[in-house]
């Protein structure tokens, strides 16, 4: 007769079918390789406490996926530098600090001075032309926040402008289901040559701008 080979412990635990947890088997084994009589004891898992993420920056009555979206395309640069277009920009996005005055390449800034920047212009020259457009108060956040960003970038006076005859049509007819499509109209920029030309950052921008417009608010 051939004698069936001895089992450890962990191959008796699976062969009967035993669904013990890892932890637990481990502890049965210590206890049978220490004696028997020992009581094991088993800590409780703590579950880990979610991070409290607080944004980088947030300003007063406007929504925050506003802010989010135009800071991830702006970034913060501490020292004035020419954009795309070439224009003299720093910060968040600001061809003009709050006292009026045009930013200079080569200017500097710290970073509370962009933020503060920032939060003047959203809130003192983009948001009260926004709410001059018809429908303003029908709109949801998500259909906010987008054209928040698209102003920020477009200018704040867009809105009537004959360059930008098809959104401004589609926003005060309130035919919202045309806006995404009219936004992405918009992705032109000067080159180095002061050539009108098709930008990939505002192809880009427009996508994200066009598909927050899109996405419906979630009902808590």
């Amino acid at each position: 007769m051939i004698s069936k080979p001895m089992l450890t412990f962990k191959q008796y635990i699976l062969e009967r079918n035993f669904l013990l947890p890892l932890a637990t088997a481990g502890a049965l084994m210590m206890g049978a390789m220490g004696g028997a009589g020992q009581k094991q004891t088993q800590s409780k898992p703590i579950a880990p406490k979610d991070p409290v993420v607080q944004p980088a920056v947030s300003v007063n009555k406007i929504p925050q996926q506003a802010v989010d979206t135009i800071i991830s395309f702006e970034k913060c640069h501490l020292k004035g530098y020419r954009c795309p277009s070439g224009v003299p920009t720093i910060g968040y996005g600001n061809t003009r600090y709050s006292t009026g005055q045009a930013v200079k390449e080569g200017d500097t800034i710290t970073k509370e001075k962009a933020k503060e920047e920032f939060k003047y212009h959203l809130s003192k020259k983009v948001l009260p032309n926004m709410e001059k457009i018809e429908g303003w108060n029908d709109m949801n956040d998500n259909q906010r926040a987008a054209l928040i960003s698209f102003a920020y970038n477009a200018g704040e006076n867009f809105y009537g402008n004959k360059n930008y005859g098809t959104i401004s049509k589609a926003l005060k007819e309130k035919r919202w289901d045309d806006v995404p499509a009219a936004m992405k109209l918009y992705n032109k920029g000067r080159n180095e040559n002061k050539e009108l030309v098709v930008l990939n950052g505002l192809v880009r921008r427009r996508d994200v701008e066009s598909k927050l417009w899109s996405t419906p608010i979630e009902k808590k």
